[in-house]
């Protein structure tokens, strides 16, 4: 079993559809190997390796990959917003939704070590 979260490389592919992690054998000796994702973060492959120093994608020649439109949930997801946001705009007020509780305010100090006096703070 490879770790991903134990990664020393992550690259996207040249056609932006995949993403690979490795963990490589200077930084560690065991669990070594190459995951492979989908640009969702599906996991597709792993390639355990007992020793290597570098994974790399092969380069692609420029226009080798025509460019895509946005990922469908995406435009889905900037449809629904325009709609709403034209729905709203002629249907009145916004409706009134609970905000929740006050988030307390917090005033930021520069950190003093326990047991500090602050002497030296009013030296500079």
């Amino acid at each position: 079993q490879l770790h991903p979260d134990a990664a020393v490389t992550q690259e996207w592919s040249p056609c932006g559809r995949f993403f690979m992690t490795s963990t490589l054998f200077p930084r560690m000796r065991v669990d070594n190997g190459m995951t492979f994702f989908t640009y969702r973060g599906q996991q597709l492959h792993q390639v355990p390796v007992r020793e290597a120093s570098k994974a790399l994608w092969r380069p692609a020649l420029p226009g080798i990959y025509a460019d895509r439109p946005p990922t469908p949930l995406k435009v889905l997801r900037k449809e629904a917003k325009r709609a709403a946001e034209e729905a709203g705009a002629g249907a009145g007020p916004a409706p009134i939704t609970p905000a929740g509780p006050p988030k307390p305010t917090t005033v930021r100090q520069a950190y003093r070590p326990p047991g500090s006096t602050g002497g030296l703070s009013a030296m500079m």
